[in-house]
């Protein structure tokens, strides 16, 4: 590798857990240091951490350049070395994007930045939040660059997680020398004490109270170093009842000063939660719409499902907002809308080249649940693909599960399996979905008719069957909602014969009883509520 203007020096780190990055420390030694390093200050210094990953982005470029065979070698600022393995055309642009952003918030570590109060400072302020977004971008590309580039057979994590220092004395020590993130650390790791004894049946109450006073300290010195972290793990432990002399109504005044704060919309998110669990939904909608403004993915995913096929101007926007911060779920989810659009005007060449290059940008950002709809063009032979339906299906199958959960595809993949007529069982599992996805009244009556005949073809095979509804009363409603075969079937000896057959025993799923005590009891604090 070519020489490089830094020293690594290396550190000795104790963690609870296996390392992130295990899987490059044979391979990639510089990398496997800087990148310990990194994990190493997330918890106790977000200046430095920031350094640390701009120094990753600096060593990922001359690695991914030896590898890939750049000449000349990268080489000149940051930003050039990045635009040299763009233009080489053998990087993915969701990769180069992920670069381009890293680059752009670890710059902030390492320039002197002006506060609010005019002082300048070395030290940057970087939600909690962020910061972690970033470590996950780093592990992704490390990923990619151990797996997808130099073809190494490691099993790594699946997805980045926090590191969790063993011994709390140097974050102590930290704390107690004015670094509000080292307090905050503290604060946090308190916090998650007291949600484990929580889930406990048992928790001993000194040690309970114990934990409460070092969680309200730690907060508390956070605060007082000026750190905005601290108001909305202020407000999620008043929620929680983890503080004492904190009551579960003082939340709404933290999360307030969170919001004030927050660019990253999860205060926002917590928020909209937290006045959901408490049945203040119509307030909580304006938070949820504030934390999506500001780029929230799982306030975005809510929105785009809460208004998917209910109010498509308000789904476009917020697909749009998603698209904006470079949401995978989002690509797959704009794909499968053009996909839509598409089939509803087959002559409209712009449709067409809308959806080709949607899916084209998917694949290239590896969005999870892409090959769903590469599946459905191959078992159909859509957009110039080679018409295989073994392939098309299994691809379906595989990236059904990783598609957003508020589309609609499970009419195409039922339609599908129905043809193939390889799982007659999961037809039947997807049909009532597929069933409300379906518009035309004939082909419902269809769909209800042809779920009947696999009904029957089951049970002439086995004993029991699970069925979305009665097997009779299926053919009887297709009948009448006009399907030409169910007709035809319902007059012909073996239509008649099932129909006269009682030996079908038809057993529904027992629901839960009501508990008329707990009825009792609430109409009798109602009843004393009136009177008062």
């Amino acid at each position: 590798m070519n020489a490089i203007a830094h020293t690594i020096v290396a550190t000795e780190y104790t963690f609870d857990r296996n390392t992130n990055y295990g899987f490059i420390e044979t391979y990639f030694p510089e990398l496997f240091q800087v990148c310990e390093q990194a994990d190493y200050y997330y918890t106790k210094d977000h200046s430095c951490c920031l350094v640390k990953v701009r120094l990753f982005l600096e060593l990922w470029c001359h690695e991914v350049g030896e590898i890939i065979k750049l000449r000349p070698p990268v080489r000149g600022e940051l930003i050039n070395k990045i635009k040299q393995i763009e233009t080489s055309g053998k990087v993915p642009p969701y990769v180069i994007d992920m670069l381009d952003k890293l680059r752009a918030e670890s710059n902030k570590g390492v320039h002197i930045q002006r506060h609010f109060d005019g002082q300048f400072r070395a030290d940057i302020l970087i939600s909690k939040y962020k910061l972690k977004r970033m470590m996950e971008d780093v592990f992704e590309l490390t990923k990619y660059l151990v797996l997808n580039l130099a073809g190494v057979n490691e099993q790594p994590l699946e997805t980045w997680t926090e590191p969790e220092v063993s011994k709390q004395a140097e974050l102590v020590h930290q704390a107690l020398q004015g670094n509000a993130d080292a307090s905050i650390a503290m604060a946090m790791h308190f916090s998650g004490l007291l949600k484990t004894l929580d889930q406990q049946t048992k928790a001993s109450k000194p040690h309970y109270f114990q934990y409460q006073r070092d969680l309200e300290y730690w907060l508390d010195k956070a605060e007082r170093q000026g750190s905005n972290d601290c108001w909305l793990l202020y407000a999620t432990s008043c929620v929680n009842k983890h503080l004492v002399n904190r009551r579960s109504e003082d939340a709404d005044d933290y999360f307030k000063k969170a919001i004030e704060t927050d660019e990253s919309g999860d205060a926002e998110w917590e928020f909209y939660q937290y006045l959901c669990r408490i049945g203040q939904h119509n307030r909580g909608e304006a938070y949820l719409n504030s934390a999506g403004e500001k780029g929230h993915p799982e306030a975005l995913y809510f929105l785009q499902a809460q208004h998917y096929k209910q109010d498509e101007p308000a789904y476009r926007k917020w697909l749009k907002r998603s698209l904006e911060v470079a949401d995978k779920k989002a690509l797959v989810a704009d794909t499968f809308n053009k996909l839509e659009q598409w089939e509803a005007d087959k002559a409209n060449e712009l449709n067409f080249k809308k959806l080709r290059t949607a899916l084209i940008k998917a694949e290239a950002y590896q969005a999870p649940g892409v090959k769903f709809i590469r599946g459905y063009c191959e078992y159909y032979g859509l957009l110039s693909c080679e018409h295989n339906q073994d392939s098309g299906l299994r691809k379906m199958l595989e990236g059904s599960s990783l598609l957003p959960d508020y589309l609609w595809y499970e009419k195409r993949l039922h339609d599908a399996l129905k043809q193939d007529k390889s799982d007659d069982q999961k037809v039947l599992e997807l049909y009532p979905a597929a069933l409300q996805q379906t518009e035309d009244v004939i082909e419902k009556a269809q769909m209800k008719f042809d779920a009947a005949m696999i009904i029957i073809e089951l049970l002439q095979n086995g004993s029991k069957v699970k069925t979305p509804q009665n097997l009779k009363v299926l053919i009887r409603e297709s009948v009448k909602e006009g399907c030409e075969q169910a007709k035809q079937f319902l007059v012909s000896p073996i239509g008649k014969a099932l129909m006269r057959d009682s030996s079908f025993v038809c057993q529904k799923v027992k629901r839960k009883a009501v508990d008329r005590t707990k009825q009792k009891k609430a109409r009798k604090q109602a009843k004393s509520a009136r009177r008062k």
